[in-house]
């Protein structure tokens, strides 16, 4: 039986199963309790709300303050003009600038030939100045470089025309582009000098300087030169990179973008309803760092912060079709999958046990490892998740094809089984709200099935698990009463600094919160990122980040409301919002943006469901022309 056919036979089978449940008076039952209630709800004040015509967001667009913090991207938008262009063009002509665009496009094709000599004379170089003349690890790969330089093909390119490109059709729906690179540069022998003088120069750096740095130099020509690829290339590495070079890479790339548009005279800068409520609160957070009870601190940290928040804007002024953006979050669910699988191997084989510090070892005897994976915490890796597993459920109930279906299926079940490894129930509850959210907007039908698994649940879920999710609100748990104390303590503190706050960070948290605080109850942050924020900034500053959230939802229920009730663009929108939606419920019971690679990787879950708004706008604007 082919594959068409086990599709085909299993799409039946599922057809019949609904059609026989759909006319079961358990069935019917459920479907009239769900009508009823969705009637109600839909003719509600607080659908109404968010799925009010533009009105709103059309007089903040005209306000003043709208055109104040538009002047950033206006100032931007002044280098995008003819003679900037013209400054590109000559820049361009430079010896310089073809000799670095050779180098850059050799390497994204990765070149053999023009890889082994960059690899031989940089590595030679390195070996004489640091003296590794034994060192068979440097002469293994001075022998391999050599290697590479007996043959003359492009991996990219090879890429292309192999079966890589179907596997990736079929099984991800995803057509990926292997025409990064320019074919008109992997000719000729002057690419070789060009290899030759690179090799030397990144030798020297490596070896007076640092390999890094010489590596991270190379890396940053790519994205300048690429600036999708870019792009890609760090929302997949967020999870695995350190914070100061995720950082770097967002600066990185919207430094890129701002040449990309002043190279093509693009003066456009999208800034959205949420980009402005956002740069509101960015307003905001630096106000309350110059007024901060640690202002060296709290200005570097609110610094740290506008960078990861800046790949937010780089991402709506890039992504400009449908396929570049699935694209992306296809790169960002095969990331979490990677993240995921290794939390998983890292629980089975009890790797990194001495680092478990997360668990009440009296209330939870059978609890001996909980996965953290590459995030360093089980909270913050359950976090990461409830922004991956909707997205990716959607990418697997939206595809039609059987081995896509069956695919994301898979990349879902390895997601869910990390997040039960983390034990972190405030995880587990915001994965529950999220899949209320998804059925009750998606298919109102699956609700029955929803009841019927939370029955099945508890007779197949391990003993421990059973037990940690019903110990949430248990007191007698000392993390439990360790954050009710926290969050008594930051109360006590907002009766003092409710109006503006004592700064950004750990720092400022620290020297004011001891005074507060409950005997014995240390705490670098509040547990809560709405309390944390109001510490923080404020009550403005937690007006303004409701805001962003409101105005995000807002967004996400007109474009659902819009858009064809079972299209793929519409269970996406539902689903990255049930995913923020249980990213914020997690964050009543924790500080979710302390880890800040989290914190980027939530502003760019926002710009990806802000993308889908403009792309599925756009289309259906050319439609009705």
């Amino acid at each position: 039986m082919n594959n068409s056919r086990i599709g085909d036979y299993l799409s039946a089978k599922w057809m019949i199963f609904l059609a026989w449940y759909g006319q079961s008076f358990f069935g019917k039952l459920i479907k009239r309790c769900y009508e009823a209630i969705s009637r109600t709800w839909t003719n509600s004040a607080f659908v109404r709300a968010f799925c009010a015509p533009d009105q709103w967001d059309g007089k903040v667009k005209k306000s003043l303050i709208y055109k104040i913090f538009y002047l950033p991207f206006a100032f931007l938008s002044l280098f995008a003009n003819s003679w900037a262009v013209r400054l590109c063009d000559w820049v361009k002509s430079t010896m310089l600038y073809k000799a670095v665009y050779c180098l850059v496009h050799n390497l994204i094709a990765v070149n053999t030939r023009f890889l082994g000599v960059f690899l031989l004379c940089g590595g030679g170089v390195y070996v004489i100045a640091a003296r590794e003349f034994t060192n068979p690890l440097y002469l293994g790969a001075l022998a391999f470089a050599l290697v590479l330089c007996l043959f003359d093909f492009s991996v990219l390119r090879a890429l292309g025309y192999s079966v890589v490109k179907p596997l990736f059709r079929i099984f991800l729906s995803v057509e990926p582009e292997f025409n990064y690179y320019d074919e008109t540069q992997l000719k000729g022998k002057k690419r070789l000098l060009v290899a030759a003088v690179a090799g030397v120069l990144a030798g020297f750096l490596a070896a007076y300087v640092s390999p890094l740095i010489a590596v991270g130099l190379v890396g940053a020509l790519v994205v300048l030169f690429n600036v999708p690829l870019g792009i890609a290339i760090t929302v997949f590495a967020i999870p695995f990179l350190p914070t100061m070079l995720c950082a770097g890479l967002a600066i990185l790339c919207f430094f890129a973008t701002f040449l990309k548009k002043c190279a093509a005279g693009d003066k456009e800068w999208k800034l959205d309803i949420v980009g402005f409520a956002l740069i509101t609160l960015m307003v905001i957070m630096f106000i309350c760092s110059l007024t901060s009870v640690a202002r060296e601190n709290s200005l570097s940290i609110c610094l740290l912060q506008f960078a990861l928040i800046s790949f937010y804007f780089t991402i709506i002024n890039t992504i400009k079709t449908k396929k570049q953006l699935y694209s992306l979050l296809s790169v960002f669910v095969i990331s979490g999958l990677f993240v995921a699988a290794y939390g998983v191997i890292q629980y089975v084989f009890g790797l990194d046990m001495d680092k478990q510090v997360w668990v009440d070892e009296e209330m939870f005897t059978d609890i001996k490892m909980r996965a953290f994976s590459t995030l360093e915490n089980p909270n913050v890796l359950g976090e990461y998740l409830l922004l991956v597993i909707p997205i990716s459920i959607a990418l697997m109930w939206s595809n039609k094809k059987f081995w896509t279906k069956f695919t994301y299926f898979g990349i879902s079940a390895v997601l869910l089984l990390c997040m039960i490894l983390t034990m972190s129930r405030g995880c587990w509850v915001g994965l529950l709200l999220a899949a209320a959210i998804f059925i009750t907007f998606v298919d109102g039908r699956y609700w029955s099935l929803g009841l019927l698994a939370l029955f099945i649940l508890p007779s197949i879920l391990p003993a421990s698990v059973l037990n940690r999710f019903l110990s949430i609100g248990n007191l007698g748990d000392t993390s439990s009463s360790y954050r009710l104390m926290i969050y008594l303590g930051t109360i006590q503190m907002l009766q003092d600094f409710w109006f503006v706050g004592i700064g950004l960070g750990s720092q400022a948290f620290n020297m004011v919160y001891p005074r507060y605080s409950y005997p014995s109850i240390d705490a670098p942050h509040a547990h809560n990122v709405f309390l944390q924020q109001m510490v923080e900034t404020g009550v403005f500053g937690l007006a303004a980040l409701l805001i962003v959230f409101f105005a995000f939802f807002r967004q996400m229920a007109r474009s659902a409301k819009t858009l064809a009730k079972k299209s793929m663009d519409r269970v996406m929108s539902i689903a990255i919002a049930a995913g923020v939606a249980a990213f914020l419920l997690q964050g009543v019971f924790d500080y979710v943006f302390y880890n800040y690679r989290v914190y980027m990787m939530f502003w760019m879950v926002l710009a990806f469901g802000m993308c889908l708004r403009y792309t599925t706008a756009r289309e259906k604007e050319a439609a009705d022309d």
